[in-house]
This record gives C-alpha cells, structure tokens and sequence, in this order.
C-alpha cells in the first residue's frame, strides 16, 4: 500500500511534469494551499451550501463533453449529478482554472459536467478549485493550486467492489468516502511521503514544500503507510510524514475563529494561546483586533502548534475611510480635506487624479496612527457604481476578460499594468454600469495574500445573497445592517477564499458617495464636552461611542460633514495596540499660543519645541497642526515634528455686520466644481472657513 523506496524516484520525476508557473511558486503553493482546509471544511462551507458559482456568472469554459441530469439512485440526489459508469468521474462543480492534461501534453480547461476517466491528471489554479463525483457515491474536492492524477476508477456501489487510486502531486484535497460492505473494496491517495487508505470516511490530504503530507481526518478511520510503518489515524486526528520517515503519532487537531489580541511567536485568539512553528502559514497578513481562522495540532504537553492562520475580517477600528477634496499632492503624502495621507508604492490609485478632485480614500491605520491608504478613488464623473476585487483569469479576450468567473468588459482606456497569461491573480477595479455591465479601469497584479473584494449595486437575493448579479456567503461573523430588503442599494466588503468563494464580511447600505466624510485620530483629552487631539466634537444620540473609550486614549473618529458645513459625529472607537509609554503618535490639534520654545496646544500642555523638531510651515497661534509626539520612558511627550495643515484667515464679516448670534451668507464648496450660496450661523462660520469656504454669496 505504500510508496517505496524504488519507486520515489519515479514519482518526483513525473511531480516534474508541472509548469514552471507551479514549480517556481513552491514556498506560495504551500502558503495558498492550506488555507483550502479553513474555506471548505471548517468554516461551515460543506455540501450544506449554496453551491452556486462564485460571483454568479460563470463563462463557458472551451468544448466539453456534459452528460444528462441526475437519475434516481441515491448517489445521484446525494450530489446532484449523473455518474453513468463506475469507471468515470464527473467534475461536479468548478471555481476559477481547472485543467486536464491532453494527450498532446496541452493543458486544456474544462468545464462542470467533464468526464474524467482513469488516467486523467488535473490541476487547479489560484483560487480555484474542482469537486470530482464518482459513481459509488463518493467524491474528492480539489483544493486550490493543487494536481493530482486519477489512476484507478471502479467505484462499484453497495457491495461491489469499490477500487478508486489516485496520486496527489501537491496541494490538497478532500475526501468523502461512501461507505462500501465489500472486503476488496479500496480508497487510496498516494503521495510521495505516503499513503492513506479508508473505506468509508471523511479526510484531507495536504502536500507541503518538501513534499511531505499531512493527513487529517474528520470521520472515520484512515490508515497512513510511509516508510514500512502503517499508523491508524482517529476522527479528529492528523499525522504528518516527511519524506523516507515513518508517520508521526497522531495527535488531536484544533480549530476555531476569533479576534486576535496578540501576534508574535505566541498568538493568542479568542483567548486561547497559539505557538506558532517554522511551518506556519499566515495568510492576509493578520493585525492586532482583526478576525482569523485559525487550525493546528494539540502536542502532548497540551502545547497548541498552530499550523495555519487566515484573516477573516479586518478590524473596523484600525481601517478608515473618508470622502473629500485633494487638497495637495506630494511625494509620499496627499492632503484630502485637511487630512495627511500616506500614499505608498502599493497604493491604488485612480488615473489622472488632480488637486481640487473628489475621492474617496480607504486604507488603515497604522500603530502610531498614521493614515495609510490602500484605494484613493475619483468620485466625480463616475460612470457607475464601483468594484474592486482580486481574482484568477481564466479568459482574455480583446473586449471581455473572465476573472474569477466575473467577466469584465475591457476598453480603450482600460489600464492593464503588466503581461498576464491564465492562471494569473489580478487585482481589478472599475465600475459597473447602468447596464449590468462590469467596467474593468484598470487590471494589475497584487501580492498572493491580497485576497479582499468590493463591490456595490442592488439586493437582488438574500438567501442566498445575490448583489448586483454577484452571489456571495456570509458567516455569522459577518457585520450585516439591519432593516436591508430587496432592490436596496448596498456596499459590500469581504475576503476571497483560497478556493475562489466571495464571504463577505460587511454589507451596508450605500451611502452617498459625493458626501464628505472626515476620519480623526487623536488622543481623548476630554469626555463632556468632548475633546480629541485639540478638536471638540459635538456628540448625539446618534453617537456610536465605544464602552472602552477612556481619557488619555487613542481613538478613530468618523464624522460626516453636512450640507451646512457642521460635523455630525458618526462613531468613536478605541484604536487598538497603542501603549503609551515608549510609543509615538501623530495627532491633529490647533495652536492656542506659541512663545519662544513653547508651543500651546487645544487640550494639552505647554509642549516645548527642541533644537532637532521640525517644522513645516509657519507656525501661529489658530493654526491647525499636525503633530508627531512620542513619550519617554517616564511617560513625559516630545514634539518630533509639526506640520501646518491650516492657517485659517481671519475675516471681518462685512459692513460692520454679523453680530454674535446673527447669521451670515457663504459661498459653500463641497466640491471645488459645483459651489453654492448658503446661509450658516456666526458659530460655524470658523469651521466653512477652515474647509476653503469663502464669506459672501458665490460669484
């Protein structure tokens, strides 16, 4: 039952046979592969599902052979396809790229309903994936850059004997295995460490870097063979095998999902303690508060080894978005509504953006606070309502692509950034059109573990949910606003599964677009009234106000600026992994007074400015600021920097007019193109001002 030694040899050459795509990616295999385990079997996907497509459309896939509807065996209503003979596989259900290898050694893809029979070697993509059905009832599910070959099929049914060998190259697969009464009955996945055999049961099979296999089993039984050493592996067990090494003593395997509040060596997760090893995968980069999945293996000691951990879900409190004008561009950093931005070399930017333009910007908020962006995007002139996610292409074509079962219209002023063959992951953003179409702005590559998508339009189903011809799952820990119903216009956030499914992490109702929205990071340095970093905030009923903020903490406000130019505060929240001793952070204030080397800052005490602080601009007393300050050992702040974000003009109000308490016409400019007359009383009359806001009607 095992693969011997003799033969080894001869199973690494025909591992050979993958294309240099997959065999110069070995470390990214291994790091895209396991997540397949998270998505599939214990995030609550399983056969349960809706196994509709993964974004809804699905592009017919080159010439295939399909066969008939179901019949009435129980195998058949079990998975929902005809498997007419006991010597051939149907590919029951395929997300992204899947390939067989023709017979004039061409990689040709397929599409659902392909007969496969013994002999059949078949590969899978990036975010893609392929659920094999056999005649016996039992099926294989093929997870994401993964290949393996079908070399024996005679799944006999009920007491007939039941043989089905197959030989897994890399990647992973899942295995659901009909029960069979027959003793001669086999089940088997060769790799090049070993081999599991069963006869009725559930199991995964993963193939690491150096070819070593894990074997994981959720029900039943599997019998693991390396090395001349057989080991039984338990439901709820898993053992690994590393090449010419005998199987490792299985050990129970854990899995969960929860906020992280600790990375490192040691990571802790919904309060439990995991220790990571030189073989743990982390996928998305995961950060202090944002939501994971976590899966590994529980040691003797009760130590928990982690083996792999997959961002879920970003933390609200450590992202920001916000609307509004471009008031300056520099190298490194853009001003939006007095707001510093730190533009980095991964940042996706919208073509032909210019001072005075409308965007929105999302992105996170860095440890110290600073605003980093991920998206700055151009609202004006929008030809539709936007989209942004990343995908595998299958198809390219002179006027449409197909990624990730999407299709995207492609144009003359379409901006593809790179070369791109099948097979690639793209990140690709646009706008969907009036029309249903799907406008493609602009196409380019991304890291491996950039895996989040974006999109809006109308709810045209919510079970299952289905937004804008897209259909995507949710989890119960995905953030849905109530009182949604069909045909409302939404926005919906999530990540992109290894095996290509869309789960969405948040859908709220679409705002508008066109409506300034300003993020705040600073300090509270006051409760009634409150204060943050210098600026007072009116609060409401309407206030979304975290229990955990205190005096002295760094928080992220989100605020909304109306037509009458006042702020509306939409929500405060604690910003997560700040420490004050020892740490810096950057804070927005106003200048009260400034004398000699000491600075007066709204809600704080006298700083003094040292011989090395920098200072860009004129600094005065009504300034707004932009200030970087660390602490000491002792907890005492130091001034780094001072950035002058405003010098607001003082301006009389004119004839002699604008009492206390009366009120004033200006010239509102929510947006530089489209000024307007309004009339604002004397006490927000500072804050129209400060936005760019001119006094008197508009010319």
């Amino acid at each position: 039952m095992g693969t011997n030694a003799k033969n080894k040899d001869s199973f690494l050459k025909q591992g050979l046979r993958m294309p240099v795509l997959f065999a110069g990616a070995a470390a990214l295999v291994i790091c895209l592969v396991l997540v397949f385990v998270s998505t599939n079997f214990l995030i609550n996907r399983g056969g349960d599902n809706d196994p509709s497509g993964v974004a809804g459309r699905r592009a017919p896939q080159g010439n295939v052979e399909t066969l008939p509807g179901p019949d009435e065996s129980r195998a058949e209503e079990l998975h929902g396809v005809a498997v007419k003979s006991p010597t051939q596989s149907v590919a029951e259900e395929l997300h992204g790229v899947v390939e067989v290898l023709a017979a004039d050694e061409e990689w040709q893809a397929i599409g659902p309903g392909s007969v496969l029979e013994a002999g059949t070697r078949l590969r899978t993509g990036a975010l893609s994936s392929a659920t094999l059905a056999f005649y016996d009832g039992s099926r294989v599910v093929v997870g994401p850059q993964s290949e393996l070959t079908l070399d024996q099929i005679q799944a006999g049914r009920r007491n007939v004997e039941r043989i089905v060998v197959m030989t897994q190259f890399s990647g992973e697969s899942q295995h659901d295995v009909a029960h069979s009464t027959h003793t001669g009955s086999r089940y088997e996945v060769h790799t090049a460490a070993a081999t599991g055999a069963a006869k009725g049961t559930k199991f995964t099979v993963t193939i690491n870097a150096s070819q070593g296999a894990m074997f994981q089993v959720n029900e039943g039984q599997v019998a693991v063979t390396g090395s001349e050493t057989t080991v039984l592996v338990e439901s709820g067990q898993t053992t690994v095998v590393n090449l010419e090494e005998p199987p490792a003593e299985p050990a129970f395997f854990f899995t969960g999902q929860g906020a992280v509040t600790l990375t490192g060596s040691t990571w802790v997760v919904a309060g439990q303690v995991l220790t990571t090893h030189t073989g743990t995968v982390i996928v998305g980069d995961p950060q202090v508060g944002d939501e994971v999945f976590f899966q590994g293996r529980l040691q003797a000691d009760d130590t928990r080894l982690v083996d792999l951990i997959v961002l879920l879900k970003r933390s609200a409190a450590n992202r920001f978005s916000l609307t509004g004008i471009v008031e300056d561009i520099a190298d490194g950093f853009w001003t939006v509504n007095g707001q510093l931005i730190a533009v980095t070399d991964v940042t996706l930017v919208d073509t032909g953006i210019v001072e005075d333009d409308l965007v929105e910007v999302e992105g996170l908020i860095m440890d110290d606070g600073t605003l980093q962006a991920e998206t700055i995007r151009r609202l004006e002139k929008a030809p539709g309502l936007p989209f942004d996610f990343t995908g595998v292409v299958q198809t390219m074509g002179p006027e449409a692509w197909v990624i990730s079962d999407i299709t995207v219209a492609i144009t003359g002023t379409t901006v593809i950034s790179g070369s791109f063959e099948s097979n690639d992951m793209v990140r690709v953003t646009g706008w969907i059109l009036e029309s249903g179409v799907w406008l493609a702005e602009r196409i380019q590559s991304v890291p491996d573990e950039t895996r989040e998508f974006e999109f809006t339009g109308a709810i045209e189903s919510m079970a299952p949910w289905i937004v804008a011809g897209v259909s995507f799952e949710t989890r119960d820990w995905t953030v849905i606003e109530a009182g949604l119903v069909i045909s409302d216009q939404v926005r919906v956030k999530g990540q992109v599964m290894s095996d290509g499914t869309w789960v969405a992490s948040e859908i709220s109702r679409l705002e508008d677009l066109t409506q300034v929205r300003i993020v705040l990071v600073g300090v509270v340095t006051g409760m009634d009234p409150w204060v943050v970093s210098g600026v007072t905030l009116t609060v409401d009923g309407d206030t979304l106000i975290s229990r955990k903020v205190v005096l002295g903490m760094l928080v992220r406000v989100e605020i909304q600026v109306l037509d009458d130019g006042t702020w509306k505060v939409i929500r405060i929240d604690p910003l997560g992994k700040f420490e004050l001793p020892g740490s810096c952070q950057e804070v927005t204030a106003v200048v009260q007074s400034v004398s000699g080397n000491k600075v007066q800052l709204e809600g704080w005490p006298a700083l003094t400015l040292g011989e090395d602080v920098q200072v860009a601009g004129e600094l005065k007393p009504n300034s707004v600021v932009l200030v970087q300050i660390c602490y000491d050992e002792e907890g005492n702040p130091q001034i780094v920097y001072i950035y002058i974000i405003l010098e607001p003009e003082v301006v009389e109000p004119p004839d002699g007019g604008g009492l206390p308490g009366e009120n004033v016409e200006i010239c509102h400019k929510p947006n530089s193109k489209n000024p307007h007359t309004i009339v604002v009383s004397q006490s927000a009359l500072p804050g129209h001002l400060g936005h760019g806001d001119s006094l008197g009607p508009c010319p």
